[in-house]
């Protein structure tokens, strides 16, 4: 697994990224645990992160709709 600039985990994929989510969810004994994964621009990987998104809803979902309102115009 190569880093990333920003010094977090990179995962190379949504698979990976998503893989380790489980992980950590099913053995965490911390507070502050990552709930959802995100695109980086400057790796072309993933990140995880335990920040709900903006507007509590996944920063994935927001850019999702805004991509299908621009096909549909």
């Amino acid at each position: 697994m190569t880093g990333c600039s920003t010094k977090k985990r990179r995962y190379k994929n949504d698979i990976d990224a998503q893989q380790a989510l489980n992980e950590i969810k099913k053995r965490a004994a911390r507070d502050k645990v990552p709930i959802r994964f995100y695109p980086c621009s400057l790796c072309n990987g993933f990140h995880l992160t335990s920040s709900p998104g903006h507007n509590g809803k996944p920063k994935e979902l927001k850019l999702y709709k805004l991509f299908l309102k621009y096909l549909h115009k």
